[in-house]
């Protein structure tokens, strides 16, 4: 791994050859590999605060616009729409690398990009043109600009830890079914999400040669990899997407692991992207870090294959909507409804969340006394809900049975998940997936720390 490092590291400088004379990777900083915490970056000097780390050339990050650029040196009808939109195409120094009359492979995958039909490229999201992308580049070989970056990147196995990626394993599934309701609804979700985009590109390679086509397994690491190692910028809207699908993957940046403090601070411009210490000091072989945002543990292990230490997350909270709708009758339902604030009712260690004041203090009230407004469909409530809801009293009259009612829910939940980790003990036991086991009895462990 060692040689690849020095070999992406080459890379990037060399993009930057014209932009500036600096080092786009400070000697202040080098990658380490541990089988826990996989590749990150740790300081081998010490860093004041402040400091500029690194900065990578826009040239090597790749999202849908920098693929687009790369097609568009092969295909004339992309070229010109790119040209329209105000974007040039690459050149022919990083496209060209190998030559297509010593090299077959290479030929089919020019002649592909020529051929391509740019309507239906441009139909896919940003998440569909990477990962299917980013095959191609695996494929490519030495013929590809990005085979540096590629080369660096996770393999399917690594990604492992991910509960999606357990979906598309034999035995997979069954750990999948051990999450808690609320975890397992995510993956399902993530899981429908994958498929959609595989059957998009699929169409989309359909009248491709039978080499160019994808198969479930090599788009699921691609999928997966965009996924993980994205980060969001403000990018040309000229695709069918949400704007949410601005990803942009951006190398040596994605060894950053994910801390709660703001280690690091970035900044882009038109020539480059750059990462600058934010903490005070680095002493020499302590981990840089980078806040991926307010995530929680579950977020976190279903979107990046990891959680942090127990009790040390302060974004967790657990959702106990099932708990709540319960307590609830029929016209308290429809009244919270009207006002937007039926479900995701959560807590956490310390508090609770205002959506979950709000429906345990309706549930408090006699259901007669919310009443529909004429036809216009509005629910009156009585007045003091009311005036707790729009912030003009604290809610108090209804703090003490509320507590006991969470207290009796704490209660069950803490039950339930002492059940569930005897389970999961057990199957440990007997030889069950230690990793997979592990993380699901995180779930629990997390829900009991809330409840505790």
């Amino acid at each position: 791994m060692d040689e690849k490092i020095d070999v992406l590291q080459r890379w990037i400088q060399d993009c930057a050859a014209d932009l500036f004379q600096e080092a786009c990777i400070s000697d202040s900083i080098k990658v380490h590999e541990d089988r826990g915490l996989g590749r990150h970056l740790v300081a081998s000097k010490e860093i004041e605060r402040g400091k500029v780390i690194m900065r990578i050339p826009r040239a090597c990050m790749l999202n849908y616009v920098s693929i687009l650029q790369h097609i568009g040196y092969w295909n004339q009808e992309l070229r010109s729409y790119l040209k329209r939109k105000g974007i040039i195409p690459v050149t022919k120094k990083v496209e060209e690398i190998v030559s297509s009359v010593e090299n077959d492979d290479e030929s089919m995958f020019q002649n592909m990009y020529r051929t391509l039909n740019s309507s239906n490229l441009l139909e896919l999201s940003s998440t569909q043109i990477i990962a299917w992308y980013l095959v191609m580049i695996v494929r490519r070989k030495d013929g590809s600009f990005w085979k540096p970056f590629v080369e660096v990147l996770p393999s399917l196995d690594e990604l492992r830890t991910l509960p999606i990626a357990w979906s598309f394993e034999k035995q997979g599934s069954k750990y999948i079914k051990l999450l808690p309701d609320g975890f397992f609804k995510k993956v399902k979700e993530q899981s429908d999400k994958f498929q959609e985009d595989y059957n998009k590109v699929c169409k989309f390679t359909e009248s491709l040669d039978e080499r160019m086509k994808i198969d479930l397994e090599s788009f699921l690491w691609g999928w997966l990899v965009c996924n993980t190692r994205c980060i969001y910028l403000n990018l040309p809207d000229f695709l069918n997407q949400d704007s949410k699908e601005n990803f942009t993957m951006v190398p040596y940046v994605d060894f950053l692991n994910h801390t709660l403090e703001e280690h690091c601070t970035i900044s882009v411009n038109r020539r480059y992207f750059s990462v600058s210490t934010a903490k005070s000091n680095y002493n020499v072989s302590e981990q840089i870090y980078f806040s991926y945002g307010p995530h929680t543990d579950d977020r976190l292990l279903c979107d990046y294959g990891f959680m942090l230490p127990l009790g040390v997350n302060i974004w967790n909270d657990l959702d106990i909507t099932t708990f709540i709708l319960k307590l609830l009758k029929p016209l308290q339902l429809e009244f919270l409804r009207s006002i937007n604030f039926l479900g995701e009712y959560t807590i956490t260690k310390d508090s609770v969340s205002f959506r979950t004041e709000v429906a345990l203090a309706t549930s408090q009230e006699v259901e007669s006394n919310f009443v529909v407004r004429g036809h216009t469909g509005e629910y009156t409530c009585p007045r003091r809900l009311q005036s707790f809801i729009d912030g003009y009293s604290d809610g108090r009259i209804y703090c003490l049975k509320s507590s006991k009612i969470l207290d009796v829910i704490k209660k069950e939940i803490l039950t339930s998940c002492q059940e569930r980790i005897q389970n999961i003990e057990s199957l440990q036991e007997k030889g069950g997936d230690s990793v997979r086991l592990g993380a699901v009895k995180r779930c629990y462990l997390n829900a009991q720390f809330i409840c505790g």
